[in-house]
């Protein structure tokens, strides 16, 4: 139901246009916003900055003006983290916020977490409990719930799964419903038991399959497959080349993209220094490990796959010929990329040029050889503390330039290191294998950190170059998903998700194919990743301000019809006062106590309209700052 003029004129709208001057961060660095180092640099050089640090940093700068203000709290250093990052920090002088409060860490951490927001009995609870320690167990309590008998594991494991499903590509347009879904539940059960990360790639790296129909795994390496010029069969060179790029890009945060194409000399001068000694060469010896994988449709050539190693067992070749591929052939045509030549090829790291030892298989090797490299960890880690943190420690996670890493052996000028804290990035990933490449570690010791727990609120005049010190915490739209189920958890009005297995939250659906055209339409308006052709992007527009305004998704939702959270606190036996609807739509929806004002607005829109003045108290709520954006 629209809300009336008054509401809306009075509360809504000032608070929601001033924090959707951008709903997000994204797209190019305002003229001026460059940081003095950069600003300094030749003509024509590349731009070295790290990514979206000084956007998001400009972002919080403007988003954090409409947060209240609170009074400083001071901070302590709780972990190595914190030693590196308040550190540097207290070395060269630059201030940095006090700690969040605890209602901005309990919704931060429960979203970043387990991507839902806090219920406000868990708010109300966590605000009132005293003890020192009590944000440490709160995270122990999401990460590891086993040791909580209250708590629930679902949403943490729902929330990874589904981020591990999007870096992974899993989606039925490439494998199948059947190999989608089997490769989720792979992808859920390892996050759920808590595999060794190592052990995990490995096992996708190197599984075989008579159909991914059937084994989890296997789907990784059928995700990457290139169609032949028939497009019934499968190019082998092409999808060795795929195999190479998406797990250099995926494990290792590198992109060879451009030297699967071109040596990267003469091209890549002015973006990546380590990448401008690749050949082209170098990238089909990558691919080389992938040569005698054979990946093949079998009949009757829907979009499952048979994974093997140098057989066609369970094949009928007679019936349906198929040629075996043993070993890498540049010359093979190609049907992605421009014509390679002939060369003589054999499997060797890219990183390290080892070659397989005599007899091992190839993939074995290679597995052995990335998740044995440091920069496997490496980038691991960078790409859990970018999700937690907003930007990576090297930024973006996936474009790593090897030659700008370390301080001791610094590159060229005008270049300078890369990773914002490469000590700090060094000691996180000796401890990530120190730890047996424990996810849920790493997860923990970053957001027990005070560095994780700092305010977006900075309390004096901000400097672009505090960007690359973490000196507060970046605020960021909810992404699509977090966005849709907060709107969901916060109306108690969920919808039906899936075919066959329902549920309740789109992080818990297997891919966005699940979700539906209505949701799915919705969900792309705010920058979904569809895991086939489009990024995943928290960058804001008109368009997302006018869906929460006028939708029908939020106007459904916000009604008051039964089994809905305001219909509930409408109609509660013995019923309650109007001032204590408020604030348990407060504690629900915003995950803190309303302020005197808002209190009292609210109450009076209630008092005036009953169910409609509760339904657009709901939508003005929805469409307010500290609902849309994780700070």
């Amino acid at each position: 139901m629209a809300p009336k003029q008054k509401i809306c004129v009075c509360w809504c709208l000032p608070l929601l246009c001033a924090g959707t001057i951008s709903l997000g961060y994204g797209g190019q660095v305002p003229s001026g916003s460059q940081s003095a180092q950069t600003a300094k640099l030749p003509a024509n050089h590349p731009d070295i900055s790290q990514g979206q640090r000084e956007n998001a940093a400009n972002f919080t700068e403007e988003a954090g003006k409409s947060l209240p203000l609170h009074p400083r709290i001071e901070i302590k250093r709780k972990n190595y983290i914190d030693d590196y990052i308040f550190g540097k920090m207290e070395q060269d002088k630059i201030p940095h916020s006090g700690l969040s409060t605890d209602q901005e860490f309990l919704r931060r951490v429960y979203l970043d977490l387990t991507g839902r927001i806090p219920e406000g009995e868990v708010v109300k609870q966590f605000l009132l409990d005293k003890s020192p320690d009590k944000r440490d167990k709160l995270i122990d309590s999401i990460v590891q719930p086993d040791r909580y008998a209250f708590a629930d594991e679902d949403a943490f494991v729902d929330r990874w799964a589904y981020w591990f499903s999007d870096l992974f590509g899993n989606n039925a347009g490439y494998l199948g419903n059947e190999g989608r879904d089997i490769f989720y539940d792979y992808i859920r059960a390892s996050v759920r038991l808590n595999v060794p990360y190592n052990q995990w790639v490995t096992e996708m790296l190197t599984a075989s399959a008579l159909t991914n129909w059937y084994s989890g795994p296997s789907n990784f390496l059928a995700r990457f497959h290139v169609d032949d010029g028939t497009g019934n069969q499968i190019a082998h060179e092409d999808t060795c080349d795929e195999l190479a790029i998406a797990t250099a890009k995926i494990f290792l945060g590198l992109n060879l993209e451009c030297v699967s194409c071109h040596n990267g000399a003469g091209h890549l001068d002015k973006i990546n220094l380590w990448l401008t000694e690749r050949k082209r060469e170098e990238l089909w010896s990558e691919a080389a490990f992938f040569g005698n994988l054979q990946i093949f449709r079998p009949p009757p050539r829907r979009q499952e796959f048979t994974v093997l190693e140098n057989t066609t067992r369970g094949y009928d070749a007679e019936a349906y010929p198929i040629t075996v591929h043993v070993g890498y052939d540049p010359a093979a045509e190609s049907f992605v990329r421009i014509k390679r030549w002939k060369a003589d090829i054999v499997p060797s790291f890219i990183l390290t040029g080892e070659k397989p030892n005599p007899n091992e298989n190839l993939r074995r090797a290679f597995a052995r050889m990335l998740t044995q490299h440091p920069q496997f960890a490496r980038t691991t880690v960078n790409r859990i503390w970018a999700e937690l943190m907003g930007v990576g420690i090297v930024d973006p996670p996936d474009n790593f330039d090897l030659a700008r890493q370390d301080p001791k052996t610094p590159p060229p000028q005008p270049w300078t290191i890369q990773p914002s804290h490469p000590e700090l990035l060094d000691a996180l990933s000796k401890d990530f294998i120190r730890h047996n490449y424990d996810l849920r570690y790493l997860i923990q010791l970053i957001a027990k950190s005070s560095a994780y727990q700092l305010s977006a609120v900075f309390d004096g005049p901000w400097k672009d170059s505090y960007a690359r010190y973490f000196a507060r915490r970046f605020i960021r739209r909810l992404s699509a998903e977090e966005l849709f189920d907060a709107i969901s958890q916060a109306t108690g009005d969920f919808p039906e998700i899936g075919q066959q297995r329902k549920a309740k939250y789109v992080l818990q659906a297997r891919s966005p194919e699940e979700l539906g055209k209505e949701i799915g339409s919705f969900l792309a308006s705010f920058g979904q990743s569809d895991r086939l052709n489009s990024v995943k992007s928290l960058k804001g527009t008109m368009v997302q301000a006018s869906l929460l305004l006028n939708s029908k998704i939020v106007k459904e939702k916000v009604k008051a019809k039964p089994g809905t959270r305001l219909y509930r606190l409408l109609n509660q036996e013995p019923p309650l006062s109007n001032e204590q609807i408020v604030e348990q739509l407060f504690l629900s929806v915003l995950s803190r106590y309303p302020s005197s004002d808002e209190r009292q607005m609210a109450v009076n829109q209630i008092e005036k309209y009953r169910t409609q003045g509760g339904e657009d108290v709901l939508w003005a709520m929805l469409n307010k700052m500290d609902f849309i954006f994780n700070y």
